[in-house]
């Protein structure tokens, strides 16, 4: 007999996990950031009143003339200036480069009790250049300086020379940003992430985000302003750097758990259809003209008084025949105060009520009639309706006194107005002012 084979059951060995390895996680370094060297790319225009071409620093000189040294004088005070003072060897050689070859009065009068120049403004600046040129002493009856063509002289104050008359400016636009420094071949990085903006002259600094007074200083559009002087900008870059490695310690993960899926049978709903709608068009309509807003009129000079868009300079402190007002309000861009209108003459009244002055008219033997100076015939009827009286050859200036029209002779000294152009200033109109004035405007309008 045989014996049946016997079978031993398998044995399985148990599945073995090597333990998990962990890698110590990276941390990225923070970037590193520095700033940049100061950068001034522009300097700002000088702005000079009555577009005067020439101008160094803040200063505009315009030459004038030919006048004796008083009323050169008069004429560059109209203008808000003085007659030209070399403050420096910059505006020294500035003056010979560009008027080498004049002849002209200098703001310089000769002290014989001091035995020395002095300037006219009473400034000290550059008395060590009239030594340094061999200026020559004056004299009683040489008291006035002159360049003759580059060369300081002594001269007589009453000879009609051509004069320079030097007025302050203003500084005009100025502006820096990031990529006028690139063009400039400033190293910088393309994407900076700080601005600080900081006054030439003065060094006060201004930081990103900065927006007072029409001043601006941020790292999107660089610095902006008008007037405010020149300015220089330097940019904070930051640069990345390569990953740090932080060691820590080994994690071993739980092993995963998973629950058996399950699956309920899918549901459909029947679908519903609703009956499509169509949108309306929106009504639209204008409303009416609006204006909220009245532009100011903008004078030179900072002038006070004004009607529409002329503007008026009165001249008390230079009593002047004249002559020599006419030649004041020509420099200043004007003429002597031509009554247009009744609301002009209602306005000098009241504006001027009490003064004495000379106005814009001349009397004209031949027609009879007071005529303007200007040529203009708008407002000639005023001088009826004003109770002007007829003038004469000896009394041929219309002046107004107290508020009455009066003949008088041209040759007294006396307060004259200048009317001068001006020009509309800021004009701005918005939905919000109008509701604020009561017009019924609905809350976002789709077009203006």
């Amino acid at each position: 007999t045989t014996a049946p084979p016997t079978t031993a059951p398998p044995t399985t060995a148990p599945p073995t996990t090597a333990p998990p390895t962990t890698e110590a996680p990276t941390t990225p370094c923070e970037p590193v950031c520095e700033w940049a060297e100061w950068i001034d790319t522009h300097c700002p225009p000088t702005v000079c009143p009555y577009d005067m071409q020439y101008s160094l620093g803040l200063s505009c000189y315009e030459p004038e003339g030919p006048a004796n040294k008083t009323a050169a004088e008069i004429i560059c005070q109209a203008n808000g200036g003085v007659l030209v003072t070399l403050s420096s060897p910059d505006e020294l050689g500035y003056m010979r480069e560009v008027f080498g070859d004049d002849t002209y009065y200098t703001g310089a009068t000769w002290s014989p009790a001091d035995n020395k120049w002095v300037w006219d403004d009473g400034s000290t600046d550059g008395e060590d250049l009239l030594q340094l040129l061999g200026a020559p002493p004056g004299s009683v009856t040489k008291p006035c300086l002159i360049m003759n063509q580059g060369t300081l002289e002594a001269s007589s104050c009453d000879i009609a020379r051509r004069f320079i008359c030097e007025t302050p400016g203003e500084p005009g636009e100025e502006s820096e940003d990031d990529e006028d420094a690139r063009d400039e071949g400033y190293d910088l990085c393309d994407h900076p992430m700080g601005i600080e903006c900081r006054n030439v002259d003065t060094l006060e600094v201004l930081y990103d985000g900065h927006a007072e007074d029409g001043v601006y200083c941020n790292v999107t559009h660089g610095f902006y302003c008008d007037g405010c002087g020149n300015y220089e900008v330097r940019y904070q870059c930051c640069y990345e750097m390569p990953t740090c490695t932080t060691a820590a310690p080994p994690t071993t993960p739980a092993p995963p758990t998973t629950a058996p899926p399950t699956t309920a049978p899918p549901t459909t709903a029947p679908p519903t259809t609703e009956a499509p709608t169509t949108p309306c068009e929106p009504v639209c309509e204008w409303s009416e003209w609006i204006d909220t807003h009245c532009p100011p009129t903008v004078c030179a000079d900072d002038t006070q008084h004004y009607l529409g868009l002329s503007c008026y300079l009165p001249v008390t402190d230079i009593p002047a025949n004249k002559t020599a007002a006419q030649i004041v309000c020509d420099a200043s861009g004007g003429v002597l105060v031509t009554l247009s209108s009744p609301d002009e003459a209602g306005f000098m009244i009241d504006e001027f009520g009490d003064d004495t002055y000379y106005t814009g008219a001349t009397w004209s033997p031949g027609d009879n009639t007071w005529g303007w100076d200007d040529g203009t015939t708008d407002g000639d009827e005023l001088f009826d309706l004003l109770g002007a009286p007829p003038g004469s050859v000896d009394e041929p200036c219309l002046i107004m006194m107290a508020g009455t029209l009066m003949a008088s002779s041209c040759d007294i000294a006396r307060s004259f107005l200048c009317e001068i152009p001006g020009e509309p200033g800021e004009e701005s109109e918005d939905d919000e002012d109008a509701r604020d004035d009561g017009w019924p405007i609905c809350d976002h309008p789709m077009g203006i």
